[in-house]
């Protein structure tokens, strides 16, 4: 976990750059590669991952270039494949938690 934590902060030094105008999206083929190599649908990426199935269609078309964001992650998948399936589940089960309180205090 100590490597992921260090990946994340240099996507966050690459997130810096990017404002300076330096971003460049992964091209087609990249976003392609990263999926088959982990052996996966382009169904099964999205929701392991938490990316929308459009999207991910339309990036490896190439009809539209992930975000700079979305272009971070597809990068932390393709170095740090099971700690990012680890972060998302997670991120998921609070986001889930959250929403339940959220109707508790509407109620």
């Amino acid at each position: 976990m100590h490597t992921f934590l260090l990946s994340t902060i240099q996507a966050l030094l690459i997130a810096r750059e990017t404002r300076r105008g330096d971003f460049k999206a992964p091209s087609s083929a990249r976003i392609v590669s990263i999926r088959q190599k982990l052996g996966l649908s382009q169904a099964q990426f999205s929701r392991i991952y938490g990316f929308e199935l459009d999207s991910l269609q339309s990036w490896e078309q190439g009809r539209r270039k992930p975000d700079q964001i979305n272009s971070l992650l597809l990068e932390l998948v393709h170095k740090y494949p099971d700690e990012m399936r680890s972060e998302v589940r997670e991120a998921e089960g609070k986001r889930a938690i959250l929403a339940e309180e959220l109707q508790f205090e509407d109620a």
